[in-house]
C-alpha cells in the first residue's frame, strides 16, 4: 500500500509538472477541471487537464474538494465556458450532483466522468451534464463538440420525492441511529473500536444513494464496511451480519414510514448476509472429518 501511494505521489507530481510547461491557450474559451467536495483523486483531472491543454484549451485546474459553497466566487472570478468534474466514489458522485444543478441555475454546462460512473452506469441518467466516457479516448472530442455551443443539459431522470423525503429525514435521525448502534452492539459480535469508522462510511452512503435517487446503489459499496469489520474482527466475516443488524434495529426504531426505504433496504441486506453467514457454517461443517461434526 505504502508503494502505491508513493508512486501515486511521484505520477502526480509528474502531471503537474507537465501541466506547468504546456504552452498558452490557442483555442478560444475556458474549461475549468477539478473535483466535487470531499473527492481527494486528481490523478484524473490531472490527466484531462493536460490532455485538453495540449489540445490548445484555456484550461484551469481548480484540484481536489472543491467547496460548494465557493462556486459562486469561482465562477465569478473565471467565468468558465464549461466546468470539468471527476467522481470515483458514490458519496462524492453525490456532492457532483450538486454542484451541477448549482451550474446548471448559473447558465453553465457541466461535463464529467470518473470510477463511479463507469461501475454504476446508471448514475449517469441523473446527472444534469455531458458524460465524457469510460476512458480517455474521445474526451478531447466529446469537449470540443460541447464547447462549438456551451449550454447546460437535463438529467435524463429526476430523483423522486420517495427518495427526497427519505433522504431530509434520515439526516435529521442520522446522529440517533448512530448513538443507538453503539447501545445495540453491546452484546453483538462486533469490534467497537472500528464502530466510529463503520457508522460514517454506511451513513454517508446512504445519503449519497438517497440523493442520487436510487437505495440500491448501495450494495457495491459495502464493501468497505465489509473490509473494515472483516479484517479486524477475529472471527473472519462474522463481524458483518451483526452490525448490519444492530444497524437495522436502529434504523426501524428512529425512522418512521419516510425512511422505509431506507429500512426496507437493510431489511434486504440482512437477510443476504444471513443467508450468506449460514452457508458459510454448512460448508465448513461439511468440511470436517465425520467424528468431528
Amino acid at each position: 500500500m505504502h508503494q502505491e501511494h508513493f508512486a501515486s505521489a511521484l505520477a502526480t507530481r509528474r502531471l503537474e509538472a507537465l501541466l506547468a510547461s504546456t504552452p498558452p491557450p490557442s483555442r478560444a474559451g475556458r474549461i475549468l477541471v477539478g473535483c466535487p467536495p470531499e473527492e481527494a483523486h486528481t490523478f484524473v483531472p490531472l490527466m484531462l487537464s493536460l490532455l485538453l491543454r495540449r489540445k490548445g484549451w484555456d484550461v484551469l485546474y481548480l484540484g481536489a474538494n472543491l467547496p460548494l459553497q465557493n462556486m459562486d466566487l469561482t465562477i465569478g472570478q473565471t467565468r468558465p465556458d464549461l466546468v470539468v468534474l471527476t467522481a470515483q466514489q458514490l458519496y462524492t458522485a453525490a456532492g457532483l450532483l450538486d454542484m451541477a444543478h448549482v451550474l446548471s441555475r448559473k447558465g453553465i454546462p457541466i461535463a464529467y466522468g470518473g470510477l463511479v460512473f463507469n461501475r454504476l452506469p446508471s448514475l449517469r441518467a441523473i446527472i444534469p451534464g455531458y458524460y465524457l466516457g469510460a476512458t480517455l479516448d474521445n474526451v478531447s472530442e466529446t469537449v470540443a463538440h460541447v464547447m462549438t455551443a456551451p449550454r447546460p443539459q437535463l438529467a435524463q431522470q429526476a430523483v423522486s420525492p420517495e427518495h427526497q423525503r427519505a433522504l431530509e429525514h434520515f439526516r435529521d435521525q442520522r446522529a440517533t441511529i448512530d448513538a443507538q448502534v453503539w447501545r445495540n452492539v453491546e452484546n453483538r459480535d462486533v469490534p467497537r473500536q472500528y464502530l466510529a469508522s463503520a457508522n460514517a462510511s454506511l451513513g454517508r452512503d446512504i445519503l449519497a444513494a438517497l440523493s442520487l435517487g436510487d437505495i440500491d446503489l448501495l450494495s457495491p459499496d459495502l464493501g468497505w464496511v465489509e473490509g473494515l469489520l472483516i479484517n479486524h474482527h477475529p472471527g473472519g466475516n462474522e463481524g458483518l451480519w451483526p452490525y448490519l443488524a444492530a444497524y437495522r434495529d436502529a434504523a426501524s426504531e428512529h425512522l418512521d414510514q419516510r425512511g422505509d426505504l431506507v429500512v426496507n433496504w437493510l431489511d434486504r441486506v440482512v437477510e443476504t448476509q444471513k443467508e450468506r453467514r449460514s452457508t458459510g457454517a454448512n460448508i465448513e461443517q461439511a468440511r470436517r472429518p465425520t467424528g468431528q461434526r
